[in-house]
């Protein structure tokens, strides 16, 4: 039998994993003997047992149903440090070699084991297990006895589920068990240069991951997420052919806690292991897993000193993969009400910052003074800031701030917004119909003379540039048509030939390149970058506009782009190319909104389940990318001083795992429908989190965030280690998340009522009234104009000054 190297540190180290199905089961090959059942715990439909092997070691199984989905022997572990944990020294496993039986209110059982140092004393582990509100939940107290020595404790946990069918998460940044064709250790912002992409091309090879998640490219596929994002991290894996899955989820606590967690899979075996570990040792793996220091170092145990590592077991059964995600909303509803391990109360409210139409009128405000140019069109980046690029059709800006703009703005901001358009359908779009991505300050479009080596072409030609362009033109079509003014109403005819010519050019290029490319040239339509899920916005564009052109060819076209995209990304958990700024090849949130959005108009127009279903898991895996819990910020880091509490923002992606405030660049309205379909809460739930993030985000008056001015906003929060220290921001202008909010002022109400059932997607405090009727309450020092509106029914709006309420009727 070939085995990995894997399987030889298995087999050495107490048990080895033979590959092997029986009806969708893992066959075991225990090497320390006969193993003895001694107890079953059932909760629920999940059950934990405690074994024991005639050796005298015990094991413990948990599962749902007759699945096995977890398994922890030789669990108990401590690494070594040397040189004041700069280098590693060795690491010893062991496993719990006492069990008594407790059975005393919630405590079931203790368990215990003795780990030897290598050179003196030695850690007592003490377990003990109990009842959870979902599953069971295991507290291991690690005691240090002898001279102090630096190190981290751990508990490993085997997960039963075959690496390429299953998937790990963690909160936000999810990791799918991908290898890497080339590593390549690179800080913040690493863009491709067309050379690079060529060099991807001829050798086929169609993943490159930077140093964010820290993975290798050896025979094992390693992701190291480290600092305080992992320290709330819950990793589940889920068997697509048992429809199984267990979670392993533990909670930021304070003191020497969880602070890292290590999930590593080998494609030889059936097997997926995590290990939790406290505390923070930042080891940065790049390839050959080369031991790169840092500047972080574990703890140093005194003699009697303690360090806990709490985690919570569970297991579920999905009845349609990938809604296999049901674990995971119960993970997040558990700490939405303060009930998960290592809290003991609800999340405090969302800090009251600023309502989202105060918000908006900055936002507007600020574009009109400082991106109107004597050229008669706004620019991208700011006057003073001289930057190449200018113009930015699609991702960063474009027409999902023209549209709020229009609707939103001064007779003034309309009329400039007007020559912005009008500017863009003359010089920005190529002789096939696709739009240019970027206009230089030399007054060159990317790709318009055929010129790629400019180092902003890779950023600039995705196939998102064009489906961003359109799917926002069409609400400004329909506006600057039923426009009374002769010269807008002949815009909106200009526009409106403009966006057909456009989705006939993406439709021709969905079967002349067999699907649509990562990078894509819009003056030849010629793939630059196969691969990806970058042009999934190309769904919702072909919908929109066979209804629009009463062209069945167009939805026949969608219907074949979703088939393939739910194939090749959604169903195996994966989307990618989203943002072309970072090293591809990560999974991204942004092209998954993109796709979960076409997939709900699809069903929107076609009324078949399986369209709705596809939106369903597309929205459950979406919320794999959301922060699920309140973070405490330190007081002194821009975050905590200013009572940022970012519940509920997105993760860019698994390299840039930080905090973005809003979906890039969509309002979420989908999710919304997606709950008016189904009645399904934790579409709202969801919605509500994200959409009160980025007023958080935003620079409101007389206030000043670095370089931010009032009316501008942070595109990320770090609650990690990255892009700086924990509780900073990024701060340097960003235009997306600030359309983002835009948008979401002109597609969603504030506050949305569903019989007794309120959400609000705004900064207000609403309550029931014992006679039915709402209050609604404005705690901000700003005025705010709110829309109200209840499920299927009509929509009405109110003004509330600061500390003003007002009832309204039930």
């Amino acid at each position: 039998m070939k085995l990995s190297r894997r399987s030889f540190v298995a087999a050495v180290t107490g048990s080895m994993a033979i590959p092997g199905n029986l009806k969708g089961q893992t066959l075991w090959l225990d090497t320390a003997g006969k193993i003895e059942s001694l107890r079953e715990y059932v909760n629920g439909d999940q059950w934990l047992r405690v074994q024991r092997t005639n050796e005298g070691h015990y094991v413990l199984k948990a599962g749902i149903g007759k699945t096995e989905t977890i398994k922890l022997e030789r669990a108990l572990g401590v690494k070594w440090y040397r040189n004041d944990g700069i280098i590693p020294d060795g690491q010893r496993r062991v496993y719990w070699n006492t069990y008594e039986h407790v059975g005393n209110s919630d405590l079931l059982f203790r368990m215990s084991g003795s780990i030897k140092d290598s050179l003196e004393g030695e850690w007592e582990a003490v377990t003990e297990v109990r009842n959870d509100i979902d599953g069971f939940r295991m507290k291991n107290t690690f005691t240090r006895k002898g001279n102090a020595r630096a190190a981290s404790v751990r508990v490993h946990a085997v997960f039963n589920a075959p690496p390429v069918k299953s998937f790990t998460m963690i909160p936000g940044a999810v990791y799918n068990g991908n290898r890497a064709d080339i590593v390549v250790p690179r800080g913040y912002n690493p863009m491709l240069t067309y050379d690079e992409v060529m060099q991807r091309e001829s050798r086929k090879n169609r993943r490159v991951i930077a140093d964010i998640p820290r993975q290798d490219a050896s025979t094992w596929w390693t992701v190291h997420l480290w600092g305080h994002q992992s320290a709330s991290a819950s990793v589940s894996a889920f068997d697509i052919s048992t429809k199984a899955g267990a979670h392993v989820g533990f909670a930021r606590t304070d003191g020497k806690r969880i602070t890292g967690v290590i999930h590593t899979t080998d494609p030889d075996i059936p097997l997926n292991e995590v290990v939790v570990e406290n505390p923070c040792v930042r080891e940065r793996r790049y390839r050959n897993c080369v031991w790169q220091p840092s500047s972080d170092k574990p703890w140093r145990f005194e003699n009697g000193e303690q360090a806990v590592v709490e985690l919570r077991l569970s297991s579920v059964v999905a009845e349609n993969i990938p809604s296999f995600v049901s674990a995971w909303t119960k993970e997040r509803e558990l700490r939405r009400k303060g009930k998960a391990p290592g809290r003991n109360s609800p999340n405090p409210p969302t800090p009251n910052v600023i309502p989202r139409s105060e918000a908006t009128r900055l936002a507007i405000e600020w574009n009109n003074k400082s991106l109107w140019t004597n050229n008669a069109y706004y620019r991208t980046i700011h006057l003073n800031e001289n930057h190449p690029r200018e113009i930015i059709n699609g991702w960063g800006s474009g027409n999902m701030a023209y549209w709020p703009m229009l609707v939103l703005g001064s007779d003034e901001v309309k009329y400039r917004t007007c020559k912005t358009i009008d500017y863009i359908l003359d010089h920005g779009r190529a002789p096939g119909g696709l739009f240019y991505g970027v206009k230089l300050n030399t007054g060159t479009w990317i790709s318009s003379d055929g010129n790629l080596d400019s180092m902003w072409a890779m950023n600039a030609l995705t196939p998102r540039r064009t489906t961003d362009t359109i799917i926002y033109g069409f609400p400004i079509a329909d506006l600057l048509l039923s426009s009374a003014d002769t010269d807008q109403k002949k815009l909106g005819e200009k526009l409106d030939k403009a966006l057909l010519k456009a989705c006939e050019a993406l439709q021709r290029v969905w079967y002349k390149e067999k699907g649509f490319p990562f990078l894509l040239d819009p003056h030849t339509e010629k793939s630059v970058w196969r691969g990806s899920h970058g042009g999934a916005r190309a769904l919702s564009c072909l919908v929109t506009a066979s209804t629009r052109w009463k062209n069945p060819s167009f939805l026949k076209t969608a219907e074949e782009i979703a088939a393939q995209f739910v194939n090749t990304g959604l169903s195996i958990g994966e989307t990618w190319g989203g943002p072309s700024d970072i090293m591809q090849g990560t999974t991204d949130n942004e092209s998954l909104t993109a796709l979960t959005e076409g997939l709900c108009l699809l069903y929107e127009k076609t009324k078949k389940p399986l369209h709705l279903k596809w939106a369903t898991q597309g929205a459950d895996l979406l919320s794999t990318w959301v922060l699920d819990e309140h973070i405490e910020f330190p007081k002194n880091s821009i975050l905590g001083s200013n009572g940022i509490d970012p519940f509920g923002a997105m993760i860019a992606s698994t390299q840039n795992a930080w905090g973005t405030p809003g979906m890039c660049v969509n309002s979420g309205l989908f999710l919304l429908k997606l709950y008016e379909w189904t009645g399904q809460e934790r579409f709202m739930d969801m919605l509500s989190d994200i959409n009160r993030v980025a007023m958080q985000m935003m620079v409101t008056e007389n206030g000043k965030w670095g370089t931010l001015e009032p009316g501008q906003m942070t595109e990320c929060s770090s609650f990690n280690d990255i892009p700086g220290d924990f509780g900073h921001a990024y701060l340097r202008p960003a235009t997306w998340p600030v359309n983002s909010m835009m948008l979401a002022e002109i597609e969603l109400p504030s506050i949305y009522i569903d019989g007794k059932k309120i959400w609000n997607l705004d900064h207000m405090e609403v309550k029931v009234q014992p006679d039915g009727q709402f209050k609604i309450f404005n705690p901000t020092k700003h005025p705010a104009n709110l829309s109200i509106k209840r499920r299927n029914g009509a929509s009405e709006r109110i003004r509330l000054m600061p500390s003003e309420s007002k009832l309204i009727p039930a």
